[in-house]
């Protein structure tokens, strides 16, 4: 099974505080001081302004010049401060060396004032060391500009690394594009101080744990505590609710000193000023460590969160959480076009390879940085292939993203040259980029066929001929040294894409060019599920209008162009389309909405068309798949579901359910997946086969025995998936026609129709249909006997009688199929039935009014030449029936107001429409509950 790592995150303290002044912010209860330094005059034993025992970064970019020295202003707790004078370039003070503990968390506190910063930035971090000084790891607060007054920066706490033994702190101040010539930055009470570790890791199975496995939970704790210590844990499902509780008693053992690796004590650095004397027992108070394991209960499938609390007899002390998921083992098809965007290539994950987990993920697709230079040590590149090799050999495909340059290539170019624009980076001297795009196609073009020019989001390519011209050097240089390669860019989906590269230097425009392989669409915001609808199913037909103005217009099908060709040269497809997805921004949407939009966007590009469907960068912070470390988010899950589901499959339509779910049907091998899903939580009636399953979007799964047929089963925003009927099974459904789909509203009188059908089983059958109308409708015949061979049509007229009560509007006709094959088939078929031609239409709106009536607002719509009259009545349980007419109403439309005296006592209560034609037949019932909404209804 694959192991994910933690994603352990501490929340009694904010990881970082850059906007509070310190008398605002006080230091945690729990935390020891080990390391104090408020520049007064202890620490400036010489009298020549400079810190004992400090040290400034001197090199280049770190200029003597700048003016770093103790100023006797400091911050409102008291002390001076260091003042570093702004002059064009960084500065950089370190502190003595200070000894930590990786048994414990650090938080370090810094006080900061900036003035006149333009656009310098100045910030602090915690610069790590093992045991023989050398750097294993910088924690580093967000650097900051101007601020007003004194405000306090933060660096944890967090743990630190295992190999950590020393720390130094550094006091930053970094210049920008324009440097700053004036200015000054003040640096006072710097605060370093550890607080008892908690540490929460699953034992054996991982991150992704199967159902029939038990979560097992480790948990390591390290400090100073009170009487009777204890772990509670609690574990959370994606709604937030306890699905297991449980909790160990901890017995402290004494805390070992730290040592070398080779076992020997690790050498304390000379105490410098700023030292505080270690940890001594404080009255009941005592040092230590424990370590627990606790087993949680069999959990179901699902994302889940466990959280830790570690209390004594004072209270709560601190609370871990790290996130899984519990996962059904699936078999990925080797046709999905589901893949995974990773721009910043093979991350150094915890407990398993990336293979493993992208395996685990449902993606057959991989997109990763190939582009390397001369530079690029020989392990590197070996790496690289040893991991292309393990994905063909799983099955997964790869494309090569030529963006961000190689350290040599980036080298080449100043600092105003956006390298992350590779437009730009090609707009430059051939040879600063050729010879490593060159190395790069040589070395990999064999074991990758499919290349980008650009990271997804580079848009540097859009609205610009002068860059696709650039390209197409690349181009050429594919076509000689990998001539089957397809290549492809990333693109706007606002904009129409390139059919082709334009001509080469001594090509005429008339002559044949290669023709662009795809585009990865992206935007932003991102496109919502209809309009990568509409960009899916008008693209391929999209013809470029020709050259724009910059203002980029907008093309008459509402798809803007982009400075391409006036027509596809060469008579060139459209370039095939991949759709990079990525979820709703976290700080504007609920979570609930961003699931559902996520999977809904997934559904939207499988069913239009998409050639590929890609996670854009899975393992970014804030709009991703996991944590940097591999760790599950409800996105993960969401994610694997619908790409296990649909990946292989083939759209074939939508089906029509009783209660108007949204929903797709689609092909999988010698089966099909209906994805059912609407707005609100409901009850959908739903056909099922034995030994169908019902899969939720959490990858819980229900299998279905016999008796087949139709089963109710709850609907929501987020889908379910069944799978396992059997594909004939499905036509029945599908194909079936109801030949009159509209009837006029004219009551107590016959109405013919018929439905037809062909046999999609591939043998014949035999069986029985029923016609099952609404309460007091009259089908005749009311069933009929029927027996097919495979592929004979079949067609059953009958006749419909409506009752003077129906309601108008649309109402569902079911026929239940008793089906004779090779195995008995139950099977409801719903088709919707319009009462009313649609020539009129009556909008109902109610609301309370200032006085606490209730107005019911009735709109009539004649979208038609021939007058329309009819005699209206509105009947309300328990009150007078209020009445109005319409008379000889024209194409146009015709407002009436009703109004309901003490309408509060009448919300929720069903009122009732009964429109009658004047002179003609028809007459319409509309049933609806006073509330404040609105009503739409046919007539």
């Amino acid at each position: 099974m694959l192991h994910l790592a933690a994603s352990i995150s501490l929340v009694l303290f904010a990881t970082a505080d850059s906007g509070r002044a310190p008398a605002d912010l006080e230091r945690p209860t729990l935390a020891r001081c080990v390391f104090r330094c408020n520049f007064d005059q202890s620490w400036d034993a010489n009298f020549d302004g400079w810190p004992t025992d400090w040290t400034r970064r001197d090199g280049r970019g770190y200029p003597h010049f700048i003016r770093i020295e103790i100023d006797e202003s400091g911050p409102p707790g008291g002390g001076r401060s260091l003042r570093v004078d702004l002059n064009g370039a960084a500065a950089s003070a370190q502190s003595p060396l200070i000894a930590v503990d990786p048994l414990f968390e650090y938080l370090l506190q810094v006080d900061l004032a900036a003035e006149n910063l333009g656009t310098s930035r100045a910030g602090i971090a915690l610069l790590l060391l093992d045991e023989e000084r050398r750097p294993v790891q910088t924690l580093s607060s967000p650097m900051v500009g101007s601020v007003n007054g004194w405000q306090r920066l933060s660096v944890g706490p967090t743990p630190i690394d295992p190999k950590a033994r020393f720390a130094m702190i550094t006091l930053n101040v970094q210049p920008g594009d324009r440097p700053d010539l004036n200015g000054a930055v003040r640096f006072g009470d710097l605060w370093l101080g550890r607080l008892p570790h908690l540490r929460m890791e699953t034992v054996g199975a991982g991150r992704l744990l199967a159902p029939d496995k038990r979560l097992v939970i480790e948990c390591m704790a390290a400090g100073q505590f009170d009487a009777d210590p204890r772990i509670a844990f609690t574990v959370l499902d994606h709604e937030d609710r306890s699905v297991a509780q449980g909790g160990i008693d901890l017995e402290l053992k004494p805390m070992p000193a730290p040592r070398r690796s080779s076992g020997k004590p690790v050498a304390e650095p000379p105490k410098s000023i700023g030292a505080v004397p270690d940890d001594r027992p404080d009255g009941p108070r005592a040092m230590g460590q424990a370590t627990a394991r606790w087993t949680a209960p069999p959990l179901p499938p699902g994302w889940y969160r466990v959280c830790a609390k570690l209390s004594t007899a004072g209270g709560i002390m601190l609370e871990k959480q790290l996130a899984l998921a519990v996962i059904h083992p699936a078999e990925r098809s080797p046709d999905t076009c589901f893949g995974w965007s990773l721009p910043r290539g093979r991350l150094p994950l915890r407990h398993h390879t990336l293979e493993e987990l992208i395996d685990c993920a449902g993606v057959g697709w991989v997109k990763l940085p190939l582009w390397i230079d001369d530079e690029t040590s020989e392990a590197h590149v070996e790496r690289i292939a040893q991991l292309l090799d393990s994905l063909e050999d799983r099955g997964i495909r790869t494309i090569g993203l030529l963006a961000s340059p190689p350290s040599r290539v980036a080298r080449q170019f100043d600092r105003t040259t956006d390298l992350a624009a590779l437009a730009d980076v090609l707009a430059a001297d051939q040879q600063l980029w050729l010879p490593s795009v060159t190395a790069s196609i040589t070395r990999f073009s064999m074991q990758v066929r499919h290349w980008q020019l650009g990271e997804d989001r580079d848009m540097s390519f859009v609205g610009r001929p002068a860059a696709l011209k650039r390209a197409q050097l690349v181009a050429d240089l594919f076509t000689r040294l990998a001539p089957n390669a397809e290549l492809g860019l990333p693109w706007d989906g606002s904009y129409a894409p390139p059919r082709s590269w334009p001509p080469s230097s001594g090509q005429s425009s008339s002559e044949s060019t290669a023709s662009v392989g795809f585009v990865a669409l992206s935007s932003q915001p991102p496109m919502s599920a209809p309009e990568l609808a509409w960009l899916l199913a008008d693209a391929p037909s999209i013809v470029a209008a020709g050259a724009q103005s910059p203002a980029r217009p907008v093309a008459s099908n509402g798809m803007k162009t982009a400075g391409l060709s006036k027509s596809p040269a060469g008579g060139h497809a459209a370039p095939r389309r991949a759709i990079m997805l990525a979820p709703l921004p976290a700080d504007q949407y609920a979570k609930t909405a961003r699931w559902a939009d996520y999977v809904e966007r997934m559904i939207a590009a499988k069913v239009y068309g998409a050639q590929w469907i890609f996670a854009a960068d899975p393992f970014d912070p804030q709009e991703g798949l996991l944590a940097h470390d591999g760790a599950p988010n409800p996105f993960f899950v969401l994610w694997r579901t619908t790409a296990y589901a649909l990946g292989g499959a083939e759209h074939l339509g939508r089906l029509e359910l009783p209660a108007d779910s949204d929903n797709d049907l689609f092909a999988k091998g010698e089966s099909t997946v209906l994805v059912v899903r609407r707005n609100a939580a409901a009850v959908e009636t739903i056909n099922v086969t034995a030994g169908a399953t019902l899969t939720d979007a959490w990858g819980r799964t229900e299998r279905f025995s016999a008796p087949a047929g139709p089963r109710p089963i709850e609907v929501g925003p987020l889908p379910v998936f069944l799978e396992g009927v059997p594909p004939a099974a499905a036509r029945w459904q599908l194909d079936l026609v109801l030949q009159k789909r509209r009837i006029p509203a004219e009551f107590d009188k016959p109405h013919s129709n018929a439905i037809e059908l062909v046999n999609p089983f591939p043998q014949g059958i035999q069986g029985r249909v029923q016609i099952v109308a609404p309460d007091q409708w009259q089908a005749v015949p009311r069933e009929a006997d029927f027996r097919l061979a495979a592929g004979e049509q079949w067609r059953l007229p009958f006749d419909l009688r409506i009752p003077s009560t129906a309601g108008s509007g649309k109402r569902f006709l079911r026929f239940d199929f008793d089906l004779q094959s090779e195995q008995p088939i139950r099977l409801s078929v719903y088709r919707a039935l319009e009462i009313g031609l649609g020539d009129v239409m009556i909008e109902l709106t109610s609301r309370i009014d200032e006085q606490g009536r209730l107005e019911v607002i009735q709109r009539t719509i004649n979208e038609t030449d021939q007058p329309a009259s009819f005699r209206c009545e509105l009947f309300i349980p328990g009150r007078r029936s209020l009445r109005s007419q319409i008379i000889g109403l024209g194409r146009g439309q015709d407002l009436k107001n009703y109004s309901i005296e003490d309408g509060r006592e009448v919300l929720g209560r069903q009122l009732w429409l009964r429109a009658e034609e004047i002179g003609g037949p028809r007459i319409l019932n509309y049933r609806f509950n006073a509330a404040q909404g609105a009503a739409v209804e046919s007539l």
